[in-house]
């Protein structure tokens, strides 16, 4: 009995990981190239201009002692990971987002 929960508990675990990991994947039914032989779209990763476009700064909150930010619903602080982007500094209206060797400023709307 205690294997099989086991062996439950790890198909479990990765049909959670392969289900999680789809995400950021293609959908295989649509074509890549038309009739002709051309590709569809590109599929190269969005560069980061694009990415911090897209990106909104909620807040930012001070929890004993600690500056926070929530970034699209997301509570983040300094050194963290958001998605692509590492959070370099947290200020009182702003935030400093790395990706790479660029930054980005979101700063809270008033």
């Amino acid at each position: 009995m205690h294997r099989f929960f086991m062996l439950f508990m790890i198909v479990s675990c990765l049909a959670f990981y392969v289900s999680a990991d789809a995400q950021d994947k293609r959908d295989p039914f649509i074509p890549l190239v038309d009739a002709q032989g051309n590709l569809v779209r590109d599929f190269t990763k969005p560069k980061a201009e694009e990415l911090a476009t897209k990106i909104s700064l909620n807040g930012i909150s001070k929890i004993k002692g600690v500056l926070y930010a929530i970034i699209d619903g997301e509570l983040v602080k300094e050194g963290q990971m958001f998605g692509e982007f590492k959070v370099e500094k947290i200020e009182p209206d702003a935030v400093i987002l790395g990706f790479g060797d660029k930054r980005f400023e979101l700063r809270l709307e008033p």
